[in-house]
Parts: structure tokens; sequence; C-alpha cells
């Protein structure tokens, strides 16, 4: 996060609030719904294997991939009914 803000010129905290302000969000949230959503996508429109997808999405493995999937899922479950 600290590379990211320093290449666009303004400081992580700062970053940080440019993005609650903007998206609602953490960044780090905000790359995870990002990795997420390109995983969904994967699993979707290709024949990958879930060992594939989670690698090519940053994931550390199939069960961390699902970890974080299904706590999401529980979370937008447990706001949304």
């Amino acid at each position: 996060m600290n590379a990211i803000a320093t290449k666009i010129g303004t400081s992580r905290r700062q970053l940080e609030r440019l993005f609650h302000s903007y998206l609602s969000t953490t960044p780090s949230r905000h790359y995870l719904n990002v990795r997420l959503s390109r995983a969904r996508q994967l699993l979707d429109t290709t024949d990958l294997r879930i060992l594939e997808i989670a690698i090519a999405c940053g994931f550390e493995s199939p069960s961390h991939f699902r970890r974080v999937s299904v706590t999401i899922s529980e979370k937008l479950r447990t706001l949304f009914g």
C-alpha cells in the first residue's frame, strides 16, 4: 500500500481516507473484492480447476480462497438476508 501511495504522491493514510470517502471501503478490502470478482468470473467462464483459479487470483491455496469467499458470503447473507 505504501508503494501505491508513494506512486500517486500521497500518504498511505490519505489513500485510505480517499478509498473510504469514494468507495466506502479500505484499499485492502477493495483489492480482495477485485480478486474474488475475478475468481468468480473464472469459475463461471473457464474449465480451470479451483487450484488454478486460486493461484491466478493471488490466493495462497484453494483452502485460503474458499475460507475468504465463504467468510464474505456469510457476511453478505447476514447483512442482506
